[in-house]
C-alpha cells in the first residue's frame, strides 16, 4: 500500500512487464468468474485479489518517498475531468442515436451476467468509491509504474490505458480508454495516485448521473 501511494524512483528489477500483465489477467479472470455467479460486487472482489497479488510481489522492496514534482496538478485534473466527462457524454449520445452502436449496446446489456441499477446505493458505492480506488492502485500504481520503468512514458501510458479498457465492457471501450490515458497522464505528471482517483470517481459519478 505504501509503495502504491508513494512510489519509489526505481522499480524492483525482479518485476517486469509480465508481472503487470499477470495482475491484469488475475483481475479479469476473477471478475469474469464472479460475474458468472451473478455477484454485483465482482468488480471489487477481482480488484482486491489483484491488489493482494501486487502487494505480495512488492512486499520485500524498501521504500522511499519521491520528491514532489514542480507545478500544480489541479489545472491538469480539471482538464482531465472536462475531457473524460465530455467524451463519455458524447459516446452515450452516439450509443443512443447511431443504430449499429445502439444495437451493440442493447445486445451487451441484455446478455450481461450482472445487471445494475444506477439508483441502487450499492452500485453508487461500488463505482464511485471502490472502483476508482482499486483500479487506480492496480492499473496506475502497479501496471503503469512497471511499464514506465521499462518503456517510454508515452508507450507506458498507451499500453496501460489499453489494458484498462480491455477489462471493461466492450461497448464502453472508447471513453474508458480516454479515461485510462487521462489518469495515466496525471500519474506520470504528478507521481501521485490521488489525482487519478479523483478523476476516475468524478467520471464514474457523471456516467451514473447520465444513466439516471
Amino acid at each position: 500500500l505504501r509503495y502504491l501511494l508513494e512510489p519509489t524512483d526505481p522499480t524492483p528489477s525482479r518485476l517486469g512487464v509480465a508481472s503487470s500483465l499477470v495482475a491484469v489477467i488475475i483481475f479479469f479472470a476473477v471478475q469474469a468468474l464472479a460475474s458468472l455467479a451473478g455477484l454485483l460486487s465482482s468488480y471489487a472482489i477481482a480488484g482486491v485479489i489483484a491488489s493482494i497479488f501486487c502487494a505480495v510481489s512488492l512486499s520485500n522492496h524498501s521504500l522511499s518517498k519521491p520528491p514532489r514534482p514542480e507545478g500544480g496538478i489541479v489545472p491538469a485534473l480539471l482538464l482531465g475531468v472536462l475531457a473524460c466527462v465530455g467524451g463519455g457524454a458524447l459516446w452515450l449520445a452516439a450509443l443512443g442515436h447511431v443504430s449499429p452502436l445502439r444495437e451493440l449496446y442493447e445486445s451487451a446489456r441484455a446478455n450481461a451476467p450482472v445487471t445494475w441499477d444506477p439508483r441502487d446505493w450499492q452500485v453508487v458505492v461500488l463505482l464511485v468509491l471502490a472502483a476508482p480506488l482499486v483500479e487506480e492502485f492496480l492499473f496506475r500504481g502497479y501496471v503503469l509504474r512497471i511499464m514506465q520503468s521499462r518503456w517510454s512514458p508515452r508507450a507506458a501510458m498507451f499500453a496501460s490505458a489499453l489494458l484498462f479498457a480491455i477489462v471493461h465492457p466492450g461497448w464502453s471501450f472508447p471513453p474508458v480508454f480516454l479515461l485510462g490515458l487521462a489518469t495515466a497522464w496525471l500519474y506520470v505528471r504528478s507521481q501521485r495516485l490521488w489525482p487519478g482517483m479523483v478523476l476516475h470517481a468524478v467520471y464514474n459519478a457523471a456516467i451514473l448521473a447520465m444513466h439516471w
